[in-house]
Protein backbone atom coordinates (compact mmCIF):
# COMPACT_ATOMS: atom_id res chain seq x y z
CA UNK A 1 0.00 0.00 0.00
CA UNK A 2 1.50 3.17 -0.92
CA UNK A 3 1.29 5.92 1.58
CA UNK A 4 -0.58 8.87 0.88
CA UNK A 5 1.41 12.33 -0.37
CA UNK A 6 0.76 15.39 2.01
CA UNK A 7 3.40 18.19 2.19
CA UNK A 8 4.12 17.46 5.23
CA UNK A 9 5.51 14.07 4.12
CA UNK A 10 6.80 15.20 0.45
CA UNK A 11 9.03 17.52 2.77
CA UNK A 12 10.32 14.86 5.08
CA UNK A 13 11.12 12.38 2.46
CA UNK A 14 13.05 15.39 -0.24
CA UNK A 15 14.70 15.88 2.67
CA UNK A 16 15.67 12.20 3.29
CA UNK A 17 16.99 12.22 -0.08
CA UNK A 18 19.19 14.94 -0.11
CA UNK A 19 20.43 13.82 3.07
CA UNK A 20 21.33 10.54 0.62
CA UNK A 21 22.77 12.31 -2.62
CA UNK A 22 23.38 15.86 -1.60
CA UNK A 23 20.84 18.71 -1.91
CA UNK A 24 22.35 20.11 -5.44
CA UNK A 25 21.50 16.05 -6.55
CA UNK A 26 17.62 16.28 -6.10
CA UNK A 27 15.13 18.18 -7.94
CA UNK A 28 11.61 18.62 -7.64
CA UNK A 29 10.95 21.36 -9.85
CA UNK A 30 8.73 20.71 -12.66
CA UNK A 31 10.62 21.25 -15.50
CA UNK A 32 13.09 18.23 -14.29
CA UNK A 33 9.80 16.70 -13.84
CA UNK A 34 8.59 16.87 -17.22
CA UNK A 35 11.94 16.37 -19.00
CA UNK A 36 12.33 12.96 -17.30
CA UNK A 37 8.91 11.68 -18.11
CA UNK A 38 8.94 11.43 -22.24
CA UNK A 39 11.95 9.30 -23.56
CA UNK A 40 12.98 8.59 -27.05
CA UNK A 41 10.13 5.41 -27.52
CA UNK A 42 7.15 6.53 -29.87
CA UNK A 43 4.70 7.02 -27.75
CA UNK A 44 5.56 9.67 -24.95
CA UNK A 45 7.22 11.39 -28.40
CA UNK A 46 3.37 11.71 -29.54
CA UNK A 47 2.32 12.53 -26.22
CA UNK A 48 4.64 15.33 -25.97
CA UNK A 49 4.14 16.52 -29.27
CA UNK A 50 0.46 16.68 -28.96
CA UNK A 51 1.01 18.64 -25.97
CA UNK A 52 -0.05 15.69 -23.79
CA UNK A 53 2.01 15.80 -20.40
CA UNK A 54 3.25 11.76 -19.21
CA UNK A 55 3.43 10.64 -15.91
CA UNK A 56 6.14 12.02 -13.74
CA UNK A 57 7.93 11.31 -10.71
CA UNK A 58 7.84 13.03 -7.51
CA UNK A 59 11.43 13.29 -7.03
CA UNK A 60 14.19 13.28 -9.05
CA UNK A 61 17.55 11.95 -7.88
CA UNK A 62 20.75 11.47 -8.97
CA UNK A 63 23.17 9.20 -6.69
CA UNK A 64 26.89 8.56 -7.65
CA UNK A 65 27.38 5.11 -6.58
CA UNK A 66 25.89 2.05 -5.01
CA UNK A 67 26.32 2.95 -2.23
CA UNK A 68 23.92 6.14 -2.24
CA UNK A 69 21.53 3.89 -4.75
CA UNK A 70 21.29 1.71 -1.86
CA UNK A 71 20.21 4.75 0.71
CA UNK A 72 17.42 6.40 -2.22
CA UNK A 73 15.67 2.38 -2.31
CA UNK A 74 15.98 2.22 1.55
CA UNK A 75 14.39 5.53 1.68
CA UNK A 76 11.76 4.52 -1.43
CA UNK A 77 10.97 1.08 0.87
CA UNK A 78 10.21 2.69 4.30
CA UNK A 79 8.19 4.65 2.46
CA UNK A 80 6.39 2.72 -0.37
CA UNK A 81 7.39 4.54 -2.89
CA UNK A 82 7.88 3.24 -6.42
CA UNK A 83 11.17 3.74 -8.39
CA UNK A 84 12.44 3.87 -11.87
CA UNK A 85 15.96 4.39 -13.43
CA UNK A 86 16.49 6.62 -16.00
CA UNK A 87 19.29 5.83 -17.88
CA UNK A 88 19.18 5.28 -21.81
CA UNK A 89 19.46 1.69 -22.92
CA UNK A 90 18.18 -0.84 -26.18
CA UNK A 91 17.33 2.40 -28.16
CA UNK A 92 15.37 4.16 -25.49
CA UNK A 93 16.72 7.70 -23.57
CA UNK A 94 15.10 7.55 -20.51
CA UNK A 95 14.81 3.83 -20.23
CA UNK A 96 11.07 4.37 -18.54
CA UNK A 97 8.43 6.68 -17.18
CA UNK A 98 7.51 6.97 -13.73
CA UNK A 99 4.30 5.78 -14.00
CA UNK A 100 3.51 5.94 -10.67
CA UNK A 101 5.25 8.90 -9.45
CA UNK A 102 7.93 8.28 -6.86
CA UNK A 103 11.69 8.40 -7.00
CA UNK A 104 12.96 8.59 -10.49
CA UNK A 105 17.19 7.51 -10.35
CA UNK A 106 18.91 9.75 -13.10
CA UNK A 107 22.18 7.47 -13.45
CA UNK A 108 23.89 10.65 -15.11
CA UNK A 109 26.44 11.07 -12.09
CA UNK A 110 27.31 7.35 -12.82
CA UNK A 111 28.98 8.21 -16.05
CA UNK A 112 32.35 7.03 -15.13
CA UNK A 113 35.08 4.40 -16.57
CA UNK A 114 37.12 3.07 -13.97
CA UNK A 115 39.20 0.60 -15.85
CA UNK A 116 40.03 -1.03 -19.34
CA UNK A 117 41.37 -4.10 -18.49
CA UNK A 118 43.34 -6.23 -21.83
CA UNK A 119 44.44 -9.15 -20.16
CA UNK A 120 40.93 -9.87 -18.68
CA UNK A 121 39.04 -7.96 -21.54
CA UNK A 122 36.67 -6.03 -19.41
CA UNK A 123 36.05 -2.56 -19.05
CA UNK A 124 34.85 -1.65 -15.57
CA UNK A 125 32.27 1.15 -15.45
CA UNK A 126 29.40 2.73 -13.83
CA UNK A 127 25.80 2.14 -14.80
CA UNK A 128 25.33 5.89 -16.15
CA UNK A 129 28.00 5.17 -18.43
CA UNK A 130 27.22 6.52 -21.86
CA UNK A 131 27.76 3.58 -24.84
CA UNK A 132 30.16 5.33 -26.96
CA UNK A 133 32.20 6.34 -24.32
CA UNK A 134 32.89 2.61 -23.56
CA UNK A 135 33.81 2.08 -27.52
CA UNK A 136 36.35 4.74 -27.28
CA UNK A 137 38.23 3.91 -23.93
CA UNK A 138 38.19 0.36 -26.02
CA UNK A 139 39.31 2.11 -29.35
CA UNK A 140 41.86 4.11 -27.24
CA UNK A 141 43.63 0.79 -26.09
CA UNK A 142 43.24 -1.04 -29.70
CA UNK A 143 39.95 -3.15 -29.24
CA UNK A 144 36.55 -2.94 -29.96
CA UNK A 145 33.05 -3.96 -28.21
CA UNK A 146 31.37 -5.10 -31.50
CA UNK A 147 28.40 -4.10 -30.19
CA UNK A 148 27.16 -1.28 -32.17
CA UNK A 149 22.87 -0.53 -30.76
CA UNK A 150 21.07 2.64 -33.26
CA UNK A 151 21.39 4.23 -29.36
CA UNK A 152 25.14 4.08 -29.22
CA UNK A 153 25.35 7.95 -28.49
CA UNK A 154 22.43 7.94 -25.88
CA UNK A 155 22.96 4.69 -24.48
CA UNK A 156 23.62 3.46 -21.16
CA UNK A 157 25.38 0.75 -19.15
CA UNK A 158 22.59 0.55 -16.97
CA UNK A 159 19.18 0.83 -19.51
CA UNK A 160 21.08 -1.65 -21.53
CA UNK A 161 20.56 -3.88 -18.15
CA UNK A 162 17.52 -2.63 -17.38
CA UNK A 163 15.42 -3.54 -20.95
CA UNK A 164 17.82 -6.37 -21.51
CA UNK A 165 18.48 -3.93 -24.89
CA UNK A 166 21.25 -5.94 -27.02
CA UNK A 167 21.23 -3.66 -29.80
CA UNK A 168 22.10 -4.73 -33.74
Amino acid sequence: MQIKMNEFLFSMILTELEDAVGVENCSVRQIDKVTHSVDYYWLSRMWADRGCRMPEADFIVCPKDATEVSKVVKIANYYKLPVTTWGAGGGTQGGAIPVCGGILLDTKRMNQIYEVNTEGMYIECGTGAIYKHIEWAANEVGKATMHYPSSLTCSTVGGFLAHRGIGV
